[in-house]
């Protein structure tokens, strides 16, 4: 979910590279690997859970090693090499607008999809005094996230193996942060694109609190265009934002947006405080609203 000034240029041109795109998913980044490009990839996993194919690559060129499907034309995730805790696709780090939404920092985060576990790492890192719950409905994924990226389960950051509409429904905690990151391509599975389960969401989210949901544009799939508009219905005021590719948008829901100063004086505080390793607060200024 993702843009950037020259809206309606980047669209158009767009349109022509989402077609090479069918497999790529909202929850990912889209990966475009020429043939010099895939020479430099080292798969070190392959494997087909019952949900999808898991590959694991490490991209000599770029420094990172990959979350992805089988012909690597949709990344799941990914984890810098030099750097292993900063995070590297630049939806993950756009999701992190929703901070600036809080009145204060949140202590109760729950991350509806696992991939690498680079965003609920992240979190957990940065707000130690926040309990971080992940729920991942695919098994396999947990193992692989834990060999290859680093990802440990503890007391504070706790994996649940379950579908994200059941846990929501049946869960009675409330979150200040619910971060929705779950799907395995541009189409959301469908028990998380559902009027009831946004309403469902909004039950889990504390007073207070937001949801940010990462979704394929338009540009992706013209068909995950009403999910914003779905999570109105239930979690309103909802504000989306294109990221820097046309592929994805980040809708923050169940707060308004805050005004100019507000919003700037929560970003420059988190940049202080929370020490996110990336220019924040410019990442959302250069964000137009969609």
């Amino acid at each position: 979910m993702r843009h950037r000034r020259d809206h309606r240029r980047a669209l158009v041109a767009s349109w022509a590279v989402a077609t090479l795109f069918a497999g790529a998913a909202a929850g990912a980044e889209l990966s475009v690997p020429t043939a010099p490009a895939e020479a430099k990839r080292r798969t070190l996993h392959l494997a087909e859970s019952t949900f999808q194919v898991l590959r694991v690559v490490e991209d000599e060129r770029r420094g990172e090693r990959l979350l992805c499907n089988r012909e690597c034309d949709f990344v799941q995730g990914a984890m810098s090499l030099a750097d292993p805790d900063t995070l590297v696709l630049e939806y993950t780090r756009s999701a992190l607008v929703a901070l600036a939404f809080l009145p204060r920092a949140p202590r109760s985060i729950l991350c509806l999809g696992l991939g690498t576990g680079s965003l609920p790492r992240f979190l957990a890192s940065r707000y130690p005094e926040a309990q971080v719950d992940v729920v991942e409905i695919d098994p396999a994924v947990p193992p692989v996230a834990e060999r290859f990226f680093r990802f440990r389960a503890g007391l504070r950051l706790r994996v649940h193996v379950a579908d994200a509409a059941d846990f929501v429904k049946n869960r009675r905690d409330r979150y200040d942060l619910v971060v929705l990151d779950a799907a395995f391509g541009p189409d959301p599975p469908r028990q998380l694109a559902t009027k009831a389960f946004f309403e469902d969401l909004r039950a889990r989210t504390a007073p207070g609190g937001v949801v940010v949901a990462n979704f394929a544009s338009a540009v992706l799939c013209p068909r995950a265009a009403v999910l914003p508009f779905r999570m109105k219905e239930a979690l309103s005021p909802v504000t989306t934002f294109q990221t820097a590719s046309p592929a994805n948008l980040v809708a923050v829901g169940g707060a308004p947006l805050p005004e100019a100063r507000v919003l700037a004086e929560r970003l420059e505080a988190i940049m202080a405080e929370r020490r996110p390793g990336f220019d924040l607060a410019r990442l959302v200024h250069d964000m137009p609203r969609w």
